[in-house]
């Protein structure tokens, strides 16, 4: 018998099998997940995973080193993206075996714009106004700090509004504004007019005050020390605050308690009767007062 010696000589890289990320198309802080799959003929000796992500080049993140008899090998990484937008995002896989043989992969991602942040419109909520104009703000954000622009939407009636009534950098808009009901939203957007809208605020504009209906006194003179009533009946379009009577038996008016309206009351009838004090001659007068829940007088 004779004996035969065979050497086996690995010529062969390692090799890259379906490497994948689950985002190809990253934004700014998002997380990525690179799948590797590597395999080689012979042993792998180590492997090495490198990306650009601490903003200082391309460096080494992590190494495996095989210390058993491998051929194949598959490992996630994940990581946070941290560049700006524009960036280009690079992997590089790096592999070798124990006959020395190296292989090296790299992939690349540029990092995309991200959408601003849904913007808050202040006030948020439903909120009666007085005045004939109304003031609200809206305030986004936006990752990659971009400057924003705001477009404010109006409407009187109709949810959600269409009307656009701002488009500028400014964060606030003053709208003149009529009674009844009032939506408003805003859009933030950067220069790629990528934006978001807010939710909607719904305004009641009240700038009507209250009205006096059939003002009566029972009695067109009175003598000292006679008891004079006064009454009125209050209708308001919203709902009553507050009302109170004053007379002038002094030398000016002199207001009497603030009575509170009922709950929710748009209509009252108000009596009041005053104990005459004033001397002989003179005009006694009585004034009526009432406020609404938007504070119109």
């Amino acid at each position: 018998y004779s004996g035969i010696n065979l050497t086996y000589n690995d010529a062969s890289a390692p090799k890259f099998i379906n490497n994948a990320s689950n985002n190809s198309n990253p934004k700014r802080f998002e997380y990525i997940r690179f799948n590797v799959n590597i395999s080689d003929g012979a042993n792998l000796s180590t492997t090495t995973f490198g990306w650009n992500g601490t903003n200082t080049g391309n460096t080494n993140d992590s190494t495996t080193v095989f210390t058993t008899t491998t051929l194949n090998s598959s490992f996630s990484v994940v990581k946070q993206v941290n560049l700006s937008r524009g960036f280009v995002v690079v992997i590089t896989i790096y592999a070798n075996d124990s006959a020395g043989n190296t292989n090296l992969s790299t992939y690349r991602w540029t990092v995309a714009n991200t959408l601003p942040t849904v913007p808050a419109v202040t006030p948020s909520s439903l909120t009666n106004y007085s005045t004939a104009t109304a003031a609200l703000t809206c305030q986004g954000g936006d990752v990659d700090n971009d400057t924003l622009n705001y477009e404010f939407y109006a409407d009187s009636g109709t949810n959600p509004p269409t009307t656009l009534r701002q488009n500028t950098t400014g964060t606030s808009l003053s709208q003149s504004v009529t009674s009844g009901n009032w939506y408003f939203r805003c859009r933030s957007h950067d220069a790629f007019d990528a934006g978001s809208y807010s939710a909607v605020t719904e305004l009641y504009v009240d700038n009507v005050p209250p009205n006096f209906n059939a003002t009566v006194n029972n009695a067109s003179q009175s003598t000292y020390g006679a008891n004079v009533s006064f009454g009125t009946n209050i209708v308001d379009d919203r709902g009553l605050s507050f009302f109170r009577f004053a007379d002038n038996q002094s030398a000016s008016f002199i207001n009497f308690s603030m009575i509170r309206a009922g709950a929710a009351s748009n209509n009252a009838t108000f009596n009041w009767s005053i104990r005459v004090n004033a001397t002989r001659g003179k005009r006694i007068c009585g004034l009526f007062w009432a406020n609404d829940t938007s504070d119109n007088s």
